[in-house]
């Protein structure tokens, strides 16, 4: 298509600007990307072979996933779990997403467990941890969480549940899905 100057200085309505973020707000979010996870998950089952297909749903649920983590969990309260530290942070999903993308595409983790993931703050310093014992995309246990942070040489004394409750390398992932609940639930 061919665009004239008057084509695009054409004057337009304003977009909206974010506004406050409410209960209500979160919730919406949540289930528009609930609805659009759920498309994905669709079209991955139906693509077979098709590789294009395939690529397209796979980081689609990442993308969604990510959003709504970024949304409604990072911006909204950092997580469900926090590193006692004094050190500077880095949002990091606890079970790594391709981890989990890899689950709920398959049918073993539900969509609204794979959107209430296990996520905090996590140090710089832990973080590179992380990348030096080759933990950054897997996990030794996903239904053991935290036995990746134990095995990167994290003291998980300093993290705990959002409430307070402290999280060791036996804590699993029913303990997170509990903790979701207990935290979530007015």
């Amino acid at each position: 298509m061919t665009y004239t100057q008057q084509d695009l200085n054409v004057e337009l309505p304003a977009i909206p600007r974010r506004g406050k973020r409410t209960a209500k707000v979160y919730q919406e979010i949540f289930d528009y990307h609930y609805k659009c996870i759920e498309f994905h998950i669709k079209n991955y089952s139906q693509a077979k072979n098709e590789t294009v297909k395939l690529e397209v749903a796979l980081k689609a649920l990442q993308d969604h996933v990510r959003r709504y983590h970024e949304y409604c969990l990072k911006q909204n309260f950092g997580g469900y779990y926090k590193q006692n530290t004094e050190d500077k942070t880095t949002w990091e999903h606890i079970i790594p997403i391709g981890v989990c993308v890899n689950r709920v595409l398959h049918g073993v983790l539900t969509v609204k467990d794979f959107m209430q993931m296990p996520v905090m703050y996590l140090s710089k310093k832990d973080d590179e941890k992380l990348r030096r014992a080759k933990l950054v995309k897997t996990t030794p246990d996903m239904y053991y969480p935290f036995k990746r942070y134990a095995q990167a040489g994290i003291d998980l004394t300093t993290i705990t549940t959002l409430d307070g409750e402290p999280v060791d390398e036996n804590y699993t992932f029913n303990d997170h899905v509990e903790t979701v609940k207990r935290l979530t639930t007015p």
